[in-house]
């Protein structure tokens, strides 16, 4: 029986999430920012993994608050459309922890 090993041999797993709605996406770029509501595919890929790049999920939206009225802002916003809330630092961390599931 051959048993596989985690890590680079490991077949890639990727689930996209669901678009949102436009107007959502909207609401969350007049709190931070058009420029810092990330919503094109193209540009969500970077935040679809951290360093366990064997699983991949992309994100429905990113957004880059820069103070703290702007991080309560979109947490007020994720709540209230039933969104979960994935923090991310850099991405380097090999434990799947800002996967956004």
């Amino acid at each position: 029986m051959k048993h596989e090993t985690p890590g680079a041999t490991q077949a890639e797993h990727k689930q996209r999430a669901s678009p949102l709605p436009a107007a959502l996406v909207s609401r969350f770029a007049a709190v931070v920012g058009e420029e810092y509501a990330i919503c094109k595919p193209e540009q969500l890929r970077t935040y679809e993994s951290d360093g366990l790049a064997s699983f991949r999920v992309t994100p429905g939206v990113v957004v880059l608050p820069a103070s703290t009225e702007e991080v309560i802002g979109c947490v007020k916003i994720a709540r209230e459309a039933g969104l979960p809330i994935v923090a991310r630092g850099s991405g380097t961390g090999l434990s799947g922890g800002a996967l956004p599931v």
